[in-house]
């Protein structure tokens, strides 16, 4: 019987995020749209990037400011299953917001289409 992915370990331009369960991970590439009449008649394509959203805990020594700040970076994402993906050219795309009552950070970065490692 095959493992299914259950636990994912993302890293920020090597550093390891201490990210809670539920982290999701778009492969992004080329999005299609049929173009249809009496039948369809072919697709157009558009590129989308590829997306990472964690949630992270705050505590000391969690750098804020540098994933605020993280341009042209690497996002992976490793999953229990021995399968790695990463996105190069990420950024932050949202601004960073922590929550008091439980010190969490949700976290989204974008970038190229995710590649197989």
């Amino acid at each position: 019987m095959s493992k299914i992915a259950g636990i994912v370990r993302i890293k920020a331009n090597g550093l390891l995020l201490e990210s809670k369960p539920g982290a999701t991970l778009d492969l992004g590439g080329k999005e299609r749209e049929l173009k249809a009449g009496h039948r369809v008649y072919g697709f157009t394509e558009k590129v989308v990037p590829a997306m990472c959203t964690c949630t992270v805990y705050w505590k000391a020594g969690t750098p804020l400011e540098t994933l605020r700040e993280m341009t042209e970076g690497l996002i992976t994402f490793e999953a229990d299953i021995g399968e790695t993906y990463q996105i190069s050219n990420a950024t932050l795309t949202k601004t960073l917001k922590v929550k008091d009552e439980t010190g969490e950070v949700d976290l989204e970065f974008g970038g190229d289409a995710a590649e197989f490692q």
